[in-house]
């Protein structure tokens, strides 16, 4: 999260930042955007010290990425939890990680790309640029044989061609002419009348739809957005892509997810903006895992309760982690038995059994309680937001000490022991 704005401060502050980095893994890498980072990595490369001198004026995310080595190597672990805690700290955990081998299943490889650009207000000035980048990369990097269009809205919406055309040497060259004229001047975020109107032409069966939404995501109708999405999912794959810094996760996400596609975000110069288009691509060329269930095979009694309670799509070469609340295991030192994952894949059902052998792990910080308790905030956060479920929200995050949107950290002087103001 945010390290603090400080703009309004009337004294300077300085804050340090240090964190550790534990896992089963050897960490191969840890990287950031800011150039002061200091990097301790112990001699088993199973953990590392991090650490930031001066965030005193942080004015956005402040990210880490850390790269592991042998991440595909499927693996269980079973984290103990401590009964003394509250909510699910207090349950065991098994978490799995594998990933599915897809390949051997792919379908139509003939496809119709419709890029939906935001040209509304908000996307003024570098989110419009950005935009019309990742734009011009999906035009330069389409197959062959495919049809395509492109939509702008703001207020209002407009099509490049009456209909999507076969990509060729004159299309393209319309298409590129038209992205280099475009600029952010439609008023307001109307996403839901453009989606309407392509929803309302004739899917050609020959060329599943694929569509493009890019967006910063500032609506009032996130909801209605993407019920209209997952009305449509069994026709139209949709992919989105979160332009700039502050685009709305809740919309960029969900959409994606009713759409069986994928979520992309773009947010300063430093984004591999080329790489994270052309894998959106390569996911668009490819059929999905879509409609997941998971079948548990345990030891007789023990029961699981799944984190997240719906699995998102999956393309190949995915890295699917899975965490179940396992009750009744009496604290067992390990679990043995299976998984299977049940769902379709070009219109086919396809079932994949992972066994399971996971001896217990105990740690008193409980890192994989605490990454489920995340899965499962995010997974409610997305949803429809009543009352209750903010209390959930707000319940889980203060018993795992992890932030949501309703809750924050709160600084405290060391000496005076008050919280800090301006």
């Amino acid at each position: 999260g945010d390290a603090g704005d400080t703009r309004n401060s009337i004294k300077p502050v300085k804050l340090e930042f240090t964190a550790s980095v534990k896992g089963h893994h050897k960490i191969k890498s840890v990287s950031t955007y800011r150039d002061d980072l200091q990097l301790q990595v112990s001699d088993d490369k199973h953990s590392a010290e991090i650490t930031l001198k001066d965030i005193g004026h942080q004015y956005r995310d402040l990210e880490f990425f850390v790269s592991y080595d042998d991440v595909s190597k499927p693996e269980a672990i079973l984290e103990v939890g401590d009964r003394n805690k509250d909510g699910l700290l207090k349950e065991d955990v098994l978490m799995l990680n594998f990933i599915p081998d897809l390949k051997n299943h792919c379908g139509n490889v003939k496809r119709e790309f419709i890029f939906v650009m935001d040209r509304s207000g908000s996307m003024d000035g570098d989110r419009m640029e950005k935009s019309k980048a990742a734009l011009l990369l999906f035009l330069k990097s389409l197959p062959v044989g495919c049809l395509f269009n492109i939509v702008s809205f703001g207020n209002n919406y407009s099509f490049l061609f009456d209909r999507s055309q076969q990509y060729n040497e004159e299309s393209l060259a319309a298409a590129k002419h038209h992205q280099n004229e475009m600029m952010a001047n439609m008023g307001g975020t109307d996403i839901l009348s453009p989606l309407s109107a392509i929803y309302s032409m004739e899917n050609n069966k020959h060329y599943p739809r694929q569509i493009f939404l890019l967006t910063d995501g500032e609506v009032g109708n996130t909801e209605a957005v993407v019920n209209l999405v997952g009305q449509n999912s069994h026709n139209s794959r949709v992919f989105t892509f979160g332009v700039g810094h502050g685009a709305s996760t809740s919309l960029i996400k969900n959409v994606a997810k009713a759409g069986a596609g994928r979520a992309t975000f773009i947010k300063d110069e430093k984004d591999n903006m080329k790489a994270k288009v052309i894998r959106a691509l390569e996911f668009s060329m490819e059929d999905s895992f879509a409609d997941i269930v998971l079948e548990w095979n345990l030891p007789k009694g023990c029961t699981a309760t799944n984190i997240p309670s719906q699995q998102p799509n999956v393309f190949n070469g995915d890295r699917l982690s899975i965490f179940a609340l396992l009750q009744n295991t009496n604290k067992a030192k390990s679990v043995e038995g299976s998984v299977t994952l049940k769902g379709f894949i070009s219109g086919k059902q396809l079932a994949h059994t992972m066994d399971i052998k996971a001896s217990s792990y105990l740690h008193p910080d409980l890192p994989i309680h605490r990454v489920a308790a995340k899965h499962q905030m995010k997974e409610l956060e997305n949803g429809p937001l009543s009352d209750d479920t903010k209390k959930k929200i707000i319940m889980i995050s203060t018993a795992a000490k992890i932030i949501s949107r309703f809750t924050a950290f709160v600084g405290v002087d060391v000496q005076t022991k008050l919280p800090v103001t301006n």
